[in-house]
């Protein structure tokens, strides 16, 4: 596959990959169905077929697919809190009462996502964030419920790391790829 980048994806990673595309449907019931793409489809994009990718541990995919897929996994797919975003990113707000992005949702489709920014407030509990990571102990008192969240929203969630409980499953599933 000629790229001028690449990636490599090992199996575990894909069918996770896959997983979450068989997924990713909007909730919003007046709509049609959400296309979903035969995996076949997946598999002409990363330049293999399913049989390959059963045999292969990497698989080595463009940049411009790469990309593709994670815009689709991480925009697309994902509801946007517009007056949180606006009021999370000053800058932002700046650039919609410019007139220079259309919406708070317009950005974080466009580039937000390939930012790093959040497109909604992920829940959080200083109690048990604390009381789950013990690492924090050195550094944070119980109490400190700012010092906390303020760690979980510029480390914590970028480490991997769940804010509440009920995220946990999920964040360390994504963290080691499984």
């Amino acid at each position: 596959m000629a790229a001028v980048r690449g990636f490599a994806i090992g199996v575990v990673g894909m069918v996770k990959l896959r997983e979450v595309l068989m997924h990713v449907v909007p909730d919003k019931a007046a709509q049609a169905p959400a296309y979903v793409p035969p995996l076949s489809v997946i598999m002409a994009g990363l330049g293999t077929t399913a049989v390959d990718l059963g045999m292969a541990d990497t698989v080595t995919v463009s940049a411009q697919y790469l990309t593709f897929l994670l815009r689709r996994l991480l925009s697309d797919g994902v509801a946007v809190d517009q007056a949180w975003y606006q009021d999370r990113y000053l800058d932002i707000r700046g650039a919609v009462m410019a007139g220079q992005v259309a919406s708070p949702e317009a950005h974080y489709r466009g580039t937000g996502w390939l930012e790093g920014r959040l497109p909604h407030e992920v829940a959080f509990d200083a109690a048990w964030y604390y009381g789950h990571y013990d690492d924090l102990h050195a550094v944070f008192d119980a109490d400190d419920v700012d010092g906390l969240r303020y760690h979980f929203y510029t480390r914590g969630y970028f480490e991997g790391r769940a804010g509440v409980a009920t995220a946990l499953d999920a964040a360390e599933a994504w963290r080691v790829g499984r």
